[in-house]
């Protein structure tokens, strides 16, 4: 079982206006995938991901993931997701969704 998200009153609204702007299909293709995955990653925030996993420090919980601390940190600044295979493992970790630890619709 998943663990259960927090709530967060403006990160909810804002997923509800995106989920408006997906519905209605604007012409600009890249605009949309740009709305989709911003919605994606509004919903689950990769710092959240990350306090999911087991370990008490960030050393424990990168040895787990099998990444380095320069990853873990670059993924908290929000330079880029975890790619499939570490999304992977992460999902095996936490219980969470592949797509939703990438930030995909």
């Amino acid at each position: 079982m998943a663990p259960k998200r927090p709530k967060d009153p403006k990160r909810d609204k804002a997923v509800k206006l995106l989920d408006q702007v997906i519905r209605l299909k604007p012409g600009d293709d890249d605009w949309l995938s740009q709305a989709q995955m911003l919605r994606g990653r509004l919903t689950t925030p990769i710092a959240w991901v990350l306090e999911e996993v087991p370990g008490e420090t960030v050393v424990e919980k990168c040895a787990k993931i099998g990444i380095t601390r320069q990853n873990y940190y670059q993924w908290l600044s929000g330079g880029y997701r975890p790619n499939e295979k570490q999304a992977k493992k992460l999902a095996e970790l936490t219980g969470l969704d592949v797509n939703d630890i990438r930030g995909r619709v």
